[in-house]
């Protein structure tokens, strides 16, 4: 069905639904950078007020982490939900 949609779909010489498309997305909120920024500060404002007292640097240095500690219980069971989703799928 996926392949069938785009045989069609980029067989178009006259693409409304792309143009359609391309206009949805550039109203949207995310593709402004001065809103972006705006939605970045309060996301990093309301971890530092919830989490970290009003710390600001705090709750960015937390935010721009790569990497998340994860204890051997919680790793050991999604381990195992994730091997019993297999299981069950298979």
């Amino acid at each position: 069905m996926i392949g069938k949609f785009i045989q069609t779909y980029f067989a178009v010489d006259d693409n409304v639904m792309d143009k359609k498309l391309l206009k949805l997305v550039n109203e949207k909120t995310f593709t402004s950078k001065k809103n972006v920024k705006q939605i970045i500060n309060d996301i990093v404002e309301t971890v530092g007020e919830r989490f970290y007292q009003g710390d600001l640097q705090k709750a960015k240095k937390l935010l721009n982490k790569r990497q998340f500690a994860i204890s051997t219980k919680s790793a050991s069971l999604i381990a195992l939900f994730c091997g019993m989703t297999i299981v069950m799928l298979g």
